[in-house]
């Protein structure tokens, strides 16, 4: 186990920019998981545009890792799906558009749920080994949909 002056050392040797994305998607899990509790899943997918910088300063990958770094270390165990939306916003405020996505499988008679997110046609987060899930229709209004 790492002693947290190794954890300090690593986050001070972060970019500032990276720090800034680590901290705010930390805060996004604590409002998200009150939301999901509060509202209809369907009200807290992306509805807008994009608006953050058309070049964002970091790549997809890297404000996916950030993202999942910053679930480790809130108080609770977080889920797919609300990684998938903190992502998502954060994503978006950096410019890049990305799609949540939804799928079930049936995997030994009982039914699984899994949320991951899609950049450009790309699994970018939540990519599962525990077999293939089958793709759920977005919701209406949601980003990426085509209606």
């Amino acid at each position: 186990m790492k002693s947290a002056r190794e954890r300090i050392g690593k986050l001070c040797r972060l970019a500032a920019r990276e720090r800034n994305v680590l901290l705010s998607a930390w805060c996004l899990f604590f409002v998200v998981d009150l939301a999901l509790r509060l509202l209809p899943m369907t009200r807290l997918l992306p509805r807008w545009p994009v608006t953050g910088a058309a070049d964002p300063s970091l790549l997809p990958d890297r404000i996916a890792w950030l993202v999942t770094l910053a679930a480790r270390y809130v108080p609770w165990r977080t889920t797919c799906l609300t990684q998938a939306l903190v992502l998502a916003r954060v994503l978006r405020r950096e410019g890049v558009e990305a799609r949540v996505c939804f799928g079930v499988a049936r995997n030994t008679g009982e039914l699984k749920a899994h949320a991951w997110l899609e950049h450009r046609g790309r699994v970018i987060f939540g990519a599962s080994d525990e077999g293939t899930y089958e793709p759920l229709l977005p919701a209406p209004g949601a980003a990426g949909s085509s209606s």
